[in-house]
């Protein structure tokens, strides 16, 4: 098997917490870059999934891993935990920022308490939103919008 490895540092900027709201918070060094943010409705933010275990994995293949998907799928695929690299993103909405404090309140995220932030990002509807999608049928169902996935029933897709 080719080894891919290579070493590769990421700077942390901030940290996520849960205590009562979501926000971020970013290192006192970063926080000037913070200027302007507020005037976004939502954000893109880049974390790494630290507590997710990266196991060892040669084969990237996966049966049915979801309910309505009756054939097998490639990692890339699919939106599942096990990753070659545990980066990931989510779009949220933006709630407050406080440049002084360091911190960017959100309205939720899918990332655990203390999870480490790799960057944060202004959500572009001319670079991040796309007008016509081609999605495979076995997920035709699936929300359309980021505002409805709240309530749709998601732990009844996943197999992973």
């Amino acid at each position: 098997m080719e080894d891919l490895r290579m070493k590769t540092e990421f700077m942390e900027i901030g940290h996520i917490r849960t205590d009562g709201e979501y926000r971020i918070e970013v290192i006192p060094r970063l926080r000037d870059g913070l200027a302007g943010l507020e005037d976004f409705g939502h954000v893109v933010v880049l974390w790494f999934a630290n507590k997710t275990s990266q196991i060892a994995v040669d084969q990237w293949m996966f049966d049915s891993p979801y309910r309505s998907c009756t054939h097998q799928l490639g990692i890339f695929a699919t939106r599942g935990p096990i990753r070659p690299n545990a980066i990931c993103s989510s779009v949220v909405k933006l709630l407050s920022v406080d440049r002084e404090k360091g911190t960017v309140t959100i309205d939720w995220i899918d990332a655990d308490a203390d999870t480490p932030v790799l960057d944060i990002k202004p959500y572009h509807p001319s670079m991040d939103r796309i007008r016509e999608v081609a999605m495979p049928s076995w997920c035709s169902h699936w929300p359309l919008w980021a505002e409805d996935s709240g309530t749709f029933d998601w732990e009844n897709e996943f197999r992973f």
